[in-house]
């Protein structure tokens, strides 16, 4: 199910998901009107982020991957492990994508925050 846009009042931002709906699929345009919608909106705006759900179980993401100037993976600290994030990454590289960085999220801090501060203090 795709959202309504959210258009913020004097500016030039607009919001979108892509949600599944009742049924489990993901509605989802084909490939190639993705990639003109995209070609609009890159006249419009500098810059477009598209996030979608979980890329190893939809297909939607892989397949935008390789329609965007590059694609940054969000990886869940002390739950994803090495081999299910490389074989992302290959199956991005696979349809068309490249992979610019990662994100780490949920990482539990092991070390107190006032010992941190002595060690990176600015």
């Amino acid at each position: 199910v795709v959202s309504p846009f959210l258009a913020f009042a004097g500016t030039s931002f607009y919001f979108t998901t892509l949600s599944e709906n009742p049924a489990g699929n993901i509605l989802f345009p084909p490939k190639d009107q993705v990639a003109s919608i995209l070609s609009d909106l890159r006249g419009l705006y500098d810059l477009i982020i598209i996030q979608t759900e979980d890329a190893m179980a939809t297909q939607a993401a892989t397949s935008v991957a390789g329609l965007a100037d590059g694609t940054v993976v969000v990886i869940e600290a002390e739950r994803t492990r090495l081999p299910v994030a490389r074989q992302l990454r290959q199956v991005i590289e696979d349809n068309g994508g490249k992979v610019i960085g990662a994100v780490l999220n949920k990482r539990r801090m092991y070390i107190w925050k006032t010992i941190y501060s002595l060690l990176f203090r600015s």
